[in-house]
């Protein structure tokens, strides 16, 4: 009986260490905080801008929000990059965008979250057609 006490406590006060003992150093802490400032370096745009000006974007990170159409949306001409790109539109304006879909969202039928107002942090590019794009991180 004695022995499986001392196992019981033993294995709560390994729990207990690892919880507590393994947090992240101050280094790991220092990191997070400073990706946390170049969220506020990213300039938030709205799509009108991107399409209206696109070489001023050119390989920009921006923020951007819009409402997520995915493959039904108002943008002109074929996906840019993959047949899996989906459109962003906002203000009357539509921008394809190239990589996942927001958290809550899906492109592939039957498709999710149309219509949802969304925010994402990409990259401007121009396709071979002379068209934004945003690459998502």
């Amino acid at each position: 009986m004695m022995t499986k006490q001392l196992t019981v406590l033993g294995m709560g006060m390994l729990i207990a260490q690892l919880m507590f003992g393994c947090q992240a150093s101050p280094a790991v802490k220092e990191q997070g905080h400073s990706s946390e400032n170049n969220k506020y370096e990213t300039e938030k745009m709205n799509i009108a801008e991107i399409v209206k000006d696109a070489n001023k974007y050119q390989g920009k990170t921006i923020v951007v929000s819009g409402f997520f159409y995915g493959w039904s949306g108002k943008c002109m001409g074929s996906p840019p990059k993959t047949r899996s790109d989906w459109m962003l539109e906002s203000d009357n304006a539509c921008i394809y965008v190239s990589g996942p879909t927001p958290k809550g969202t899906s492109a592939r039928p039957p498709a999710k979250g149309i219509g949802l107002k969304v925010e994402i942090r990409g990259t401007v590019f121009i396709d071979d057609k002379n068209k934004p794009y945003i690459e998502t991180h």
